[in-house]
């Protein structure tokens, strides 16, 4: 009889892509063969004297898939006996036919023990004496036995004779059976063997396996099938409104996933150049398009790790990410806000040349000259827009004072050379000293000051500054005398 496929298995039977399955074919052999099969019965059974009944001892076989009559070998192992001639000893099937072993034999000796009946011994236990430890055959054909091998047997052990006491303690019996040689599955792809029972299976697509085996005579089961599902792994993909931002403005990330859903997030992050780093909680997306914002001051990462397709329970390791890169702000410097005299002026500096500029008067050039002309006196707010592809501003608060304690009319002064390439010229009505000065750049930072004198004076009322020290530019000149004050500009070429 050819062997048999019993059930195919899977488990799962559908799978995440890349994920493996277990599979497993069930079989049966038929018939006699090379597997050993042991069955024992241990237990104390009393045989009952003079009594043709006798006592049963039975004994559960299966998987033997077999017939009764292909039985290899029944073993006595212990049986305790005055007089075995007494003994009538018999093999019953599970369909209730029988077979004698060993009848009346061993005159007056004792006890079975070790004893092996079989069809291939080559003894008759008709002529062994007790306690009839070996192989013989038996008093009976075992291949007479019908029915299969698989059920209750039993063992009848019947003393015939008055006066004796007898004990069965342990007995067995001894299969030779059929057994499955090869296993044989199809297609190959994905398999982790294909000549075993139990491979593992990991299909890329939907996938039907096909198992075939053979018994150890060389026969073959008819073919059997199961199928595979091979379900996909979700996709995540990271993407940005902007790849480049300004520092302060909002990074916008869309996160696009692909199967069914919802999704499960797991591990999404933010990273952020000179900052820790940022995981989000698991998060569970209704739908396939996340979104969310950042408002990074530096360049930043956003990354996810992995992620769950709860529409089909498939999870995904595949990390995606994506880089926003921000642009730093233009750096602005118009100083700190202060007070000048009213006729004093400040140039304002925007710096970050070949950027766009928008000041607080709606000029466009990269200065601004600040002075009381146009605004009057006290406090006047003066700002700029610079544009070099990210916008910044700055502002400034100047002061104008109109210096009360100056009398123009009483101190008059002419300065020259104008522009001067060293020296400098005061020429002071009326000739007085010592007169302060101050020499100013156009931030209102003073370079250096000093005191007019007759040291410095070649002559009443002329007085000489050594401006070599201070590189070529606009400066002002800010004389101080007796609480008059007077501002005057000067080029130093």
């Amino acid at each position: 009889m050819n062997p048999g496929i019993d059930l195919v298995t899977a488990d799962p039977q559908a799978v995440c892509m890349g994920s493996a399955t277990q599979l497993e074919v069930l079989t049966s052999a038929y018939g006699p063969g090379t597997q050993t099969l042991h069955f024992f019965k241990d237990s104390v059974v009393p045989v009952p004297d003079n009594s043709f009944a006798g006592a049963l001892s039975p004994l559960q076989v299966s998987g033997t898939n077999m017939s009764a009559g292909d039985i290899y070998s029944v073993t006595i192992d212990s049986l305790k006996s005055p007089y075995t001639s007494d003994l009538a000893i018999f093999l019953i099937a599970p369909d209730g036919s029988s077979v004698e072993l060993s009848s009346n034999n061993g005159a007056d000796g004792d006890n079975y023990v070790g004893t092996t009946l079989a069809m291939w011994a080559i003894s008759p236990i008709t002529i062994a004496s007790p306690p009839f430890t070996g192989e013989f055959i038996p008093e009976g054909d075992l291949t007479a036995l019908t029915g299969a091998s698989d059920g209750t047997w039993k063992l009848k052990v019947a003393d015939v004779v008055a006066g004796n006491l007898d004990t069965l303690f342990k007995w067995s019996m001894t299969f030779k059976t059929n057994a499955i040689n090869t296993y044989h599955w199809w297609p190959a792809s994905g398999l982790s063997d294909t000549a075993v029972a139990d491979p593992l299976a990991t299909p890329v697509s939907d996938t039907r396996y096909y198992v075939q085996v053979e018994d150890e005579w060389g026969c073959e089961s008819v073919t059997d099938s199961v199928d595979i599902t091979v379900k996909p792994l979700p996709t995540a993909t990271l993407s940005l409104a902007e790849n480049t931002i300004c520092q302060g403005e909002e990074a916008e990330v869309s996160l696009n996933l692909t199967g069914t859903g919802p999704w499960l997030l797991h591990g999404l992050s933010i990273l952020e150049n000179g900052q820790s780093p940022v995981v989000f909680p698991d998060t569970l997306v209704p739908g396939p398009v996340f979104t969310f914002t950042d408002f990074p001051m530096n360049d930043a990462w956003y990354m996810i790790t992995s992620y769950t397709d709860q529409g089909n329970a498939c999870l995904s390791d595949t990390a995606n990410w994506i880089m926003v890169d921000v642009l730093p702000l233009p750096v602005i410097q118009l100083g700190n806000d202060t007070t000048l005299c009213a006729d004093h002026s400040l140039l304002l500096d925007a710096g970050n040349p070949g950027s766009v500029f928008l000041w607080s008067d709606s000029s466009t050039g990269p200065t601004l000259m600040a002075d009381s002309a146009g605004y009057g006196y006290g406090t006047h707010t003066f700002w700029v827009n610079v544009d070099n592809g990210c916008v910044n501003r700055d502002t400034i608060h100047i002061t104008f004072d109109p210096c009360t304690g100056f009398h123009e009319t009483e101190l008059q002064v002419k300065i020259f050379p104008n522009p001067n390439s060293g020296s400098l010229f005061i020429d002071i009505m009326p000739a007085s000293a010592p007169v302060t000065f101050r020499i100013i750049d156009t931030r209102g930072a003073t370079l250096y000051n000093g005191v007019l004198s007759a040291m410095n004076s070649p002559s009443s009322g002329l007085f000489q500054i050594d401006t070599r020290p201070i590189n070529p530019g606009l400066y002002y000149l800010l004389l101080e005398y007796d609480g008059q004050k007077r501002i005057l500009k000067f080029v130093r070429e």
